[in-house]
Order: structure tokens, then C-alpha cells, then sequence
């Protein structure tokens, strides 16, 4: 069984059956210009052009509190990427100095359709186009585009836990 394809489990007291698509019907390789066995190896390039931050908030101790902010004057937080390296204003996920493939599967793995990248500082999620978000991230923005890769960064900001939301133009 393939938990990245489709599959229906049918089941009785006696026997489980379980039939899987031979492809997978929600096909995001070709809304999205995120290469996972790319970025799983280290290398970003397939992330280094067009992103945008369309929103931001802070999670308390509760989680999602308040609205997304989404004007330009409050989103200033600029998103860089390089090869190795994804960085923003305040926190930074580097792969250039690692050497060992079992620390870079610790750091970067995929969970269903999206990728998580994790280090001390900061969790990066990656969302290829036509992948909903997770719900733990609230009630969403307008803004925010299903059909468009997305990109969200949070870290530990002094109790605060930040979260902004890049999104491809």
C-alpha cells in the first residue's frame, strides 16, 4: 500500500480489502513547480523564483487567535532562496554544511502531499498548488491561493510563535 496514492478500504468482521489507484487522482505535478525529491536532497533550486508573503500571524499558547494580516504595510518580511539555504528576515534552514543523508531525512521529509523542513530554529511547510493547508493554521485569507504553491515558516518568537504565508505569484 502507497500512502501517497488514492486507496478505499472496505472491510468486515472477516476480511479487509483495500484497492489503490494505479496513479493518483489529484495529480500536483502539473499545477506546481516544487521538485519533493529535489528539495528532499538538500537543493531548493525548484523553489528560487516568485514568492510573495500574502499573510501573517502570531499563534499564542491557544493557537490561531486573530485574523490574518494581509496589508502590504504589515507584510515586510522578505523571503530568500538560494540552492542550499531558505531564509527570511528573522529565521534561516541551511543544508549546505550537512553530510550525512539520515540528518537530512530527519530534517526534510514529506507528510502526504506536503514537504516539512525542520531545524532548531524554524518548521517550513511546503505546499505544492492544489493542496488545501492543514487546519491547525485556522481560518484562512482571500488571499491565500489553493492553486498556487505556498510556502509557510513559523518559529519561537518569545512565546509568540509567528507564522507567514509566501505564496508563487
Amino acid at each position: 500500500v502507497d500512502n501517497n496514492k488514492d486507496r478505499i478500504v472496505i472491510g468486515s468482521k472477516y476480511y479487509i480489502q483495500i484497492f489503490q489507484r494505479k496513479e493518483n487522482k489529484r495529480d500536483i505535478s502539473t499545477k506546481s513547480k516544487v521538485n519533493f525529491e529535489s528539495i528532499k536532497s538538500g537543493n531548493f533550486s525548484s523553489l528560487m523564483d516568485g514568492w510573495k508573503e500574502v499573510a501573517y500571524n502570531e499563534r499564542g499558547e491557544s493557537g490561531i487567535e486573530k485574523p490574518y494580516q494581509t496589508e502590504n504595510k504589515v507584510l515586510r518580511n522578505k523571503l530568500t532562496i538560494d540552492k542550499f539555504k531558505i531564509w527570511t528576515n528573522q529565521v534561516a534552514f541551511d543544508t549546505k554544511e550537512i553530510k550525512s543523508d539520515v540528518e537530512l531525512e530527519n530534517m526534510i521529509y514529506q507528510v502526504n502531499d506536503v514537504l516539512q523542513l525542520e531545524n532548531d530554529i524554524c518548521n517550513i511547510e511546503i505546499i505544492p498548488a492544489g493542496v488545501e493547508m492543514n487546519k491547525n493554521y485556522g481560518v484562512l485569507p482571500n488571499e491565500i491561493d489553493i492553486n498556487k504553491d505556498r510556502m509557510t515558516i513559523t518559529w519561537d518568537g518569545e512565546g509568540k510563535y509567528p507564522i507567514e504565508i509566501y505564496q508563487r505569484e
